[in-house]
């Protein structure tokens, strides 16, 4: 430090940190007695007594705060001056660098206040077992590494070992942090584990003590059975390799824990459920991003070269294992605990009875486990009666009855298992997926549940006794479907995320509020990036405490949802999507909120006559527009302007005589185009065909259907999305696998990439007959009809008249309900009823029949 540097007397913080500081001078903190804080972190201080001389803090008696960590590369015989260090009699927190030679001598055991130390590891292989004796009355011992230096590199700040006994020194010790040691691994861990047993530990922390890019780790019962002695209520055991949980080693973990951490592990379900029944003090778990590396902290770091070291290490605790193995064979060889029943379920697929009553952590009946026989026969009967009577409607994929609700009767559910008292769950981005099927919390005590960034594709459900879940997240889980009941008993929802998935077409079947009719206590919905281009309009009528609805970054073009019921809605966030105005029924709409705030930034607003009335109503309520002065709208030449400008420029250019004349021009054009449309739509489906004939002739290689052999199909089938299974499981295996015809169906056989219609065309063309499956939903798909016509025009013009259709009625449907071009065809034209069919194979010898003639 320069000499003669005067400081104010009255200072109390001091950071000299980074200054290539070599040495100290002559009483440098003379002027300065009340300084509690001094930073000397980063220099060129060198540990010996010349530069820690005596008395250099004497006049610091009042100093809190002192870190002279990463100073001590290049020093020979290390030491710490105890009479120099003895002086900082208030001193509550300390940060070093250890060096190997150096101790804590026998000076520090007067610094009686010292609650904290923070050791900075300078090539230090490990720490002896008298290492930390004198400074026994701390609290917190921070031992992480906080560098990211290459592995071998020699003046690494990770150490390899702890003696036994070096811990077990601070009797006082409550917060232990020995993360990003890399070397350490789950062999050094076990010392640790050891001494805490004679501390007062509540929080471990055990990040990242293997090299992140390495082999798969496994945590043994003896690793971490010591804990249970404890009264420790954190562990962080994060980024760790860990793929394998001994079985029932978390049932050894203390009852006093409320908090796990195993994030960035390669963990499983059924990896880690064993004894977490056991846990009956957890409340936070956390299992965020299995089977994933964080690149933040290790960006440079490619290689790892411990295979030999890990290797020795599992034989040693694996030998260990075998004799502690061997001592408790004899005590539990017999016993069949609950949580084996609940994993022989699990692994056979085989649903549970639900009995409400039950006390999941002591009951050990094997008889109530599962059904009895009776109930398990009279379920599976209707099941199957079930299945039957649905088959045609809906494929059901489970062996049990669909429920729609949380009333069990003999409706079987899965269970999910759950610690009495865990309230925090965190399982994101961890590959989980794809259909949550029904399932039951044995426990209802979970209050925030967040698996966002998972694989969920069709949230089915429904989830039972979950109704003192506050807070779920369920974001960027691209889910495409979702079940009407599936929040059913999220009764007491207060914050829901379900952004970044694609519901746009699944939204708009719930009419009348169905998907949120048990959330009345919702205050908080994100369904952001979703690809919604329309809302239902009582699609939120049941959720009467909503205060932030966030709809960003959808397609939106306008507001049709009613919020009359949404008294508390505070904000609505309608930035980046795709409206170009408001209707007057979207401004009629938005007039209806009290106290509410919207955000409509990022929209596609146009300068144009169309959006004046727009604009002068947002002027209007100007007050409940977040950022109005921030609004902008696009001119003819591509230039943003801002509303109020463009408002006043549009008054003015948008006159009654340029209306009037843009009236009659529109008239006339109207006028012709309905004639034109009339002309289009009475021929539409032979304009629509011979366009894609034609395309195919000039641009695809089209063929003349004389010249061809023969078709490239014996038939094309042409059905609704929900009869799916039925052309898969009976058409294909009846037609193709037992008669040896070739069908061609969309969803195996259109080639991806090209345009649906083309597909169409092409598959009707190249087929000798189409085989039409009538349903209601076929009489609703726009795409069935669209092949009809097509199919119809194909036989008129491109066949000579050839009866090349055959319809096949799969449900009883009134002929009132069936449009004309089907009337026609059933009545002119032989026809199969499927409704008739006693005999599956009978079916088939008729449309074989069909097919060939």
């Amino acid at each position: 430090m320069p000499q003669g540097l005067l400081f104010p007397r009255s200072l109390t913080h001091l950071n000299i940190s980074s200054n290539l500081i070599k040495t100290f001078g002559k009483n440098p903190f003379e002027n300065i007695p009340f300084l509690e804080k001094l930073d000397l972190y980063d220099n060129k201080l060198k540990y010996n007594g010349l530069i820690f001389y005596t008395g250099l803090f004497e006049h610091l008696r009042k100093l809190k705060y002192l870190n002279i960590g990463f100073n001590g590369y290049g020093t020979t015989s290390p030491m710490y001056p105890d009479e120099t260090f003895c002086d900082l009699t208030s001193l509550q927190t300390l940060k070093i660098d250890c060096l190997a030679g150096a101790s804590f001598g026998k000076g520090f055991k007067y610094l009686t206040k010292l609650r904290f130390l923070k050791v900075f590891n300078v090539g230090l292989e490990g720490y002896s077992s008298d290492f930390f004796e004198n400074v026994f009355q701390i609290t917190s011992l921070d031992l992480s590494c906080p560098f990211t230096l290459p592995y071998d590199n020699e003046n690494g700040c990770f150490f390899r070992w702890i003696e036994a006994g070096a811990i077990s020194k601070l009797e006082n010790l409550k917060y232990l942090d020995i993360s990003n040691n890399l070397k350490l691994g789950f062999c050094g861990l076990k010392n640790i584990t050891y001494d805490l047993t004679k501390t007062n530990i509540k929080v471990l922390i055990a990040k990242k003590i293997t090299c992140p890019y390495g082999y798969s780790t496994v945590l043994f019962t003896e690793d971490i059975k010591p804990l249970g002695k404890t009264q420790i209520r954190e562990i962080y055991i994060d980024q760790n390799r860990l793929e394998i949980l001994e079985e029932y080693a978390a049932s050894h973990l203390p009852k006093s824990l409320r908090l796990l951490s195993l994030n960035y592990n390669r963990l499983r379900l059924d990896k880690y459920k064993h004894g977490i029944f056991n846990l009956t003090g957890i409340h936070s778990l956390f299992l965020n991003y299995q089977d994933e590396q964080s690149m933040n902290d290790f960006s440079h770091w490619w290689v790892c070269y411990d295979l030999k070291e890990t290797l020795e290490c599992l034989s040693r605790r694996v030998n260990a294992q075998r004799y502690s193995d061997t001592k408790q064979s004899n005590m539990d060889k017999n016993e069949v605990t609950f949580l084996e029943e609940m994993n022989l379920s699990y692994a056979i697929h085989k649903p549970i009875n639900i009995d409400p009553e039950m006390r999941f952590s002591h009951h050990r009946d094997k008889s109530r486990i599962n059904a009895p026989k009776y109930i398990m026969d009279n379920t599976l009967e209707k099941s199957s009666q079930f299945i039957e009577n649905h088959r045609r409607i809906q494929y059901w994929p489970y062996p049990f009855p669909r429920p729609q609700n949380c009333i069990f009767g003999f409706d079987l559910f899965y269970k999910t298992i759950v610690s009495p008292n865990l309230k925090i769950v965190e399982f994101k981005h961890s590959g989980l997926g794809d259909t949550v099927v029904p399932q039951f919390v044995n426990i209802n005590t979970l209050e925030e549940v967040y698996l966002n960034g998972n694989n969920f594709k069709y949230l089915l459900g429904p989830v039972c006794n979950v109704s003192k879940v506050k807070i779920l997240d369920l974001s960027g889980n691209l889910f495409v479907n979702i079940s009407s009941y599936f929040f059913f008993g999220f009764s007491g929802l207060e914050k829901l995320n379900i952004e970044d998935n694609i519901l746009s077409k699944v939204v708009m079947k719930f009419d009348n509020g169905e998907l949120f009719s048990s959330q009345s206590k919702l205050k908080l919905l994100n369904i952001s990036s979703n690809r919604l281009f329309e809302l239902p309009e009582k699609l939120l009528q049941h959720t009467v405490n909503l205060q932030v609805l966030d709809l960003s970054h959808n397609l939106l073009t306008d507001w049709n949802l009613t919020i009359l019921y949404l008294r508390k809605l505070k904000l609505l966030d309608l930035s980046f999507n795709q409206i170009n105005l408001l209707t007057k029924n979207g401004m009629r709409k938005l007039e209806q909120g009290k106290n509410l705030h919207v955000n409509m930034l990022n929209n596609r607003f146009q300068c144009n006559c169309e959006s004046l009335q727009f604009f002068s109503w947002m002027n209007k309520n100007k007050r409940i527009f977040k950022f109005y002065n921030n609004y902008t709208c696009q001119n003819i030449t591509g230039d943003k302007i801002s509303l109020e400008d463009a408002k006043i420029d549009l008054a003015k250019s948008c006159s009654s005589k340029i209306g009037l004349i843009f009236i009659v021009a529109a008239c006339i054009i109207l006028s012709i185009g309905i004639i034109i449309g009339s002309l289009i739509y009475r021929y539409r489906w032979y304009i629509r065909y011979w366009y894609y004939l034609t395309k195919r002739r000039y641009f695809k290689g089209y063929e003349r259907l004389h010249n061809k052999p023969k078709y490239a199909f014996d038939a094309f089938v042409s059905y609704a999305e929900e009869d799916r299974m039925f052309v898969f499981q009976t058409l294909v295996n009846g037609l193709e696998n037992g008669k040896g015809k070739k069908l061609c169906i969309h969803h195996r056989n259109f080639i991806p990439g090209c345009n649906i219609s083309d597909n169409i065309t092409n598959a009707i063309h190249e087929s000798e007959k189409i085989v039409c499956l009538i349903t209601q939903k076929f009489l609703e798909s726009e795409w069935c009809n669209y092949e009809l016509n097509i199919a119809r025009v194909e036989g008129m013009w491109a066949r000579g008249g050839e009866n090349m259709i055959i319809i096949v009625v799969m449900e009883n449907i009134s002929k009132k309900d069936l449009p004309i071009q089907i009337i026609e065809l059933i009545t002119h034209q032989t026809y199969i009823d499927y409704t008739e069919c006693t005999d599956t194979e009978i079916f088939i010898d008729l449309l074989t029949a069909a097919i060939e003639h």
